[in-house]
């Protein structure tokens, strides 16, 4: 996942440049994958060839 931006409009925050806006950033990139990540489990409840898939000893 990628996230990119130029620095303006960052959280109504304006102009703060690239560097100024980067941890916000990383906090959005974080926020999002942790969305997917529960997305995914929650389709693999519900999906049991799915659940069977990762539930196998390899």
């Amino acid at each position: 996942m990628g996230v990119i931006t130029n620095g303006t409009a960052v959280l109504s925050l304006g102009d703060i440049g690239p560097k100024a806006s980067k941890p916000v950033m990383k906090v959005k990139a974080l926020i999002n994958a942790l969305e997917l990540v529960n997305k995914m489990l929650m389709s693999m409840s519900r999906n049991p060839i799915i659940f069977a898939l990762a539930n196998t000893n390899t």
